[in-house]
């Protein structure tokens, strides 16, 4: 069984003028759609937003899948309640990895909510049919398409049309009067397939439709007067009761791909099989996640000090160990591009004039079109001397961690979230305030967050491929993150106003398992903090607890090298675990931070593994972690390695950051 949410974005006014035409609304005309291609058993709810809003308790994860119906509003009056809530619902849906699909007003808000942009078609209004449209390279290959003719037509109405896609999306279709007619976006790692035309209406539905509007479209010029076009209302409607009618059909130039339910339809019936296959390999995989610490599977770590006994043999370990970690996790790290170009900008009296902000541009090679990344830089004016610093990547664009209208939009995210929507999760005025200097990149500039065979950001900068095929160790996304931390390391410790020698990278989620490898691969970093981390980050692998290597694999296959994969539920064959990359960041310092109810993210797992680095850091004469016992929520252990959990879930609290900040008190302002 498969369970639907339709969204019928439609106003009561709306509806009930569409009614009143005979015609049925768009979330019935959805409901019978997929019900009628979905497995027996299967359900739907409908949502009426544009009524009475969205619950903020709705349960979004509960449904296999979204579905968007088309809609009278305009996308861009992004100002209304009606149509903001239907903006932030579906960048729920992506933030909560729940597929969407949908006709027209759909394709438009995923593609809003992903960052991209729309605006009034200038051919005016697409009606009736929408005429040759044609599959793209990509449309021809996509799974949705398949089945479908190259060329085809279908039902039509609207105004506006997408001018900008996001990044992560492909325009599928396109005909001469709308460039975009289909579109596939992929959005924090959530599909959503999207058409501008509608295969859930047919004849007698767009008749009435037109009936409905028929004033409107006499206005618009697409008949001569009422009279006419009641006739053509007619005629469809003739034409729906007589499919054989060839004659008809020729007059009105309608074919079997609008006649033809299989064919019209064949776009929600292939994502329907494209749930279902998700749904399968979800379950499998969800079967195989364990929440219960009896069920753990004995396993022995590797040692990271196997024939080691004296702190001056450790660097040819180190050594011996990152070789391990980059061959079988992470992949290699190169070094700095021959050539960069940098421009720098600042305003010395931003937040109010308590700090000066910076931005740099740091453009990889001397080509205009070559990759480049913008580092956002805040530094205290109040400080005796240069000031340590925190450096670390965002998820969402460097204008969204503080509402600081002086921020740059990078142009290569094409998002449209607010300014400061992710202020919670930088705190920059309580930053600034304890003396620190703040740098952080948008993750994206330097490599996009999909599974796009590695051919844009960074990596084409370094191939790493052998007689043509990509070598089974080459860097991957979180390696080419963890590269970007370095080159804006590298212009940290030239800033006059920053003490290169006092840096902390840090991260969350999978930027925590960034900032871990960026640590242990940068020696120049004074303190490495990850939170929340998880499988790939501070977790032991071995434990099987939460998320798996397996399943990291399947969801992200672009995040780790490949050969990472052949370790996908036999990870007691790796040659290192997790414990042994935080080893390699001795005797600097390390801090890993938990939340109790982040279980897919394993917190005991994470304190066992920073346990296990404990005894490299005492053989190296430092602290090391001081608690043998993990803590209780809210407490930390804070040596020269650290743990922390706080109570809550998968997020960057301000709870956090004040253990961040009483951590680097520590390490940074040591004498």
């Amino acid at each position: 069984m498969t369970r639907f949410l339709v969204i019928d974005g439609y106003s009561k006014a709306a509806r009930d003028e569409l009614e009143a035409g005979g015609a049925t609304i768009a979330a019935t005309l959805y409901e019978r759609m997929l019900l009628h291609w979905a497995p027996e058993g299967s359900s739907a709810d409908i949502l009426f937003p544009a009524d009475d809003g969205i619950d903020p308790g709705l349960e979004l994860e509960q449904y296999d899948g979204i579905t968007w119906t088309g809609c009278s509003l305009c996308v861009n009056d992004d100002h209304t309640r009606e149509v903001q809530c239907q903006i932030d619902l579906q960048r729920r849906a992506f933030a909560l990895g729940v597929p969407g699909f949908g006709s027209c007003w759909a394709a438009q808000i995923a593609v809003v909510a992903a960052g991209g942009k729309v605006a009034p078609n200038p051919h005016g209004r697409e009606m009736g049919v929408a005429r040759k449209i044609r599959l793209t390279d990509q449309g021809l290959t996509h799974p949705m398409y398949a089945g479908k003719p190259p060329v085809f037509d279908g039902f039509t109405s609207h105004d506006d049309e997408v001018t900008h896609v996001p990044d992560g999306a492909h325009v599928l279709a396109s005909n001469a009067w709308t460039s975009v007619q289909a579109v596939h976006v992929v959005h924090e790692g959530t599909p959503f397939w999207g058409l501008q035309y509608h295969p859930e209406y047919d004849l007698h539905e767009m008749a009435r439709l037109m009936f409905a509007r028929a004033d409107k479209l006499v206005g618009l010029g697409f008949f001569k007067d009422r009279d006419a076009g009641l006739r053509h209302v007619d005629a469809l409607e003739e034409l729906h009761d007589n499919p054989s009618r060839k004659d008809l059909g020729w007059r009105l130039g309608i074919d079997g791909d609008l006649l033809d339910q299989d064919v019209r339809q064949i776009e929600v019936k292939n994502w329907i099989r494209s749930l279902i296959a998700l749904f399968l390999i979800t379950t499998v995989l969800g079967a195989q996640t364990n929440y219960d610490e009896t069920k753990v599977p004995k396993y022995v770590l590797p040692d990271p000090l196997e024939g080691v006994t004296k702190a001056e043999q450790w660097p040819a370990q180190r050594v011996a160990l990152m070789r391990l970690l980059e061959r079988h996790v992470y992949g290699r790290m190169p070094g700095r591009p021959a050539r960069m170009r940098i421009s720098r900008a600042a305003d010395p009296k931003a937040l109010g004039g308590l700090a000066t902000r910076k931005e740099v541009v740091i453009r990889f090679g001397e080509e205009s079109d070559a990759p480049s990344m913008r580092v956002l830089i805040y530094v205290p004016n109040e400080r005796e001397g240069p000031a340590p610093a925190f450096l670390g990547l965002n998820f969402w664009g460097n204008h969204t961690i503080w509402p600081d209208a002086g921020i740059t939009k990078n142009p290569a995210t094409r998002r449209t979230r607010p300014r400061g929507s992710r202020k919670g999760r930088w705190p920059v005025q309580k930053i600034v305030a304890r003396g620190y200097a703040l740098a952080t990149v948008y993750y994206g500039d330097i490599d996009p967050d999909e599974h796009d065979g590695f051919t844009n950001g960074v990596h084409p900068l370094f191939p790493m491929a052998t007689d043509g095929k990509r070598d089974d160790d080459a860097w991957a996304s979180i390696c080419a993150w963890a590269w970007g931390l370095s080159r804006a390391m590298d212009e940290l410790v030239q800033d006059k106003d920053i003490d290169g020698g006092r840096v902390a990278v840090l991260g969350h989620s999978r930027l925590g398992k960034t900032a871990l490898w960026a640590g242990a691969c940068d020696e120049r970093f004074k303190l490495v903090i990850s939170n929340n981390s998880g499988c790939g980050g501070a977790a032991l692998s071995r434990r099987g607890f939460g998320e798996t290597v397996a399943q990291i694999n399947a969801s992200f296959p672009h995040w780790f090298c490949d050969r990472f994969k052949t370790y996908n539920g036999d990870e007691g064959a790796l040659p290192v675990d997790q414990h042994t990359l935080i080893a390699c960041i001795a005797p600097r310092a390390c801090l890993v931070s938990s939340a109790e109810g982040d279980r897919w993210a394993d917190p005991r797992g994470e304190f066992l593994s920073t346990l296990a680095a404990d005894p490299v850091y005492r053989l190296l004469a430092t602290e090391g972690l001081p608690a043998k016992e993990m803590p209780k929520p809210g407490n930390a252990s804070l040596g020269r390695l650290g743990y922390h959990i706080r109570p809550g879930r998968h997020d960057v609290t301000d709870a956090d950051w004040m253990v961040f900040l009483s951590f680097a008190d520590r390490v940074m302002r040591e004498k």
